[in-house]
C-alpha cells in the first residue's frame, strides 16, 4: 500500500506427527494418528519511525487434532477429530523520543 503500510494474507498447511511424549498414550483402543492443520490469515502492518502496529485475523482448521486428556497422570493424549480455531492478534510498539516530552 505504501512504505509504511502493508497488507498481507497467507495460507499454509502443516503436518503434525505423533510426538514422543504422546507415544505412551497409544493403545489398540486409542491409536493416535498425525494431525494436519490448514491456516488462513489476513492482516495489516504499519511501520514508521515511532510506531509499529499489526492486526491479523486467523482461522486454523485441524483435520484430527491431538489433545491432552485433562486429569490422568502420566499425561494421556487422544485424537479429538476436526476442530476450528479463529481469532484476532494485535501488537503495537511505540518508540519514545530520546529527549523525552518537550514543553509545549
Amino acid at each position: 500500500m505504501s512504505n509504511a503500510w502493508t497488507v498481507f494474507s497467507d495460507y499454509s498447511t502443516s503436518f503434525g506427527p505423533v510426538q514422543n511424549t504422546q507415544l505412551n498414550s497409544q493403545t489398540p483402543s486409542n491409536p493416535l494418528q498425525p494431525e494436519v492443520a490448514r491456516t488462513f490469515e489476513v492482516g495489516t502492518r504499519w511501520t514508521d519511525n515511532r510506531i509499529k502496529a499489526e492486526l491479523t485475523a486467523f482461522k486454523i482448521k485441524f483435520d484430527n487434532q491431538i489433545l491432552q486428556v485433562p486429569g490422568p497422570f502420566p499425561a494421556t493424549f487422544q485424537n479429538i477429530g476436526a476442530t476450528d480455531h479463529d481469532g484476532v492478534e494485535t501488537a503495537i510498539d511505540y518508540t519514545f523520543d530520546r529527549a523525552g516530552l518537550s514543553p509545549g
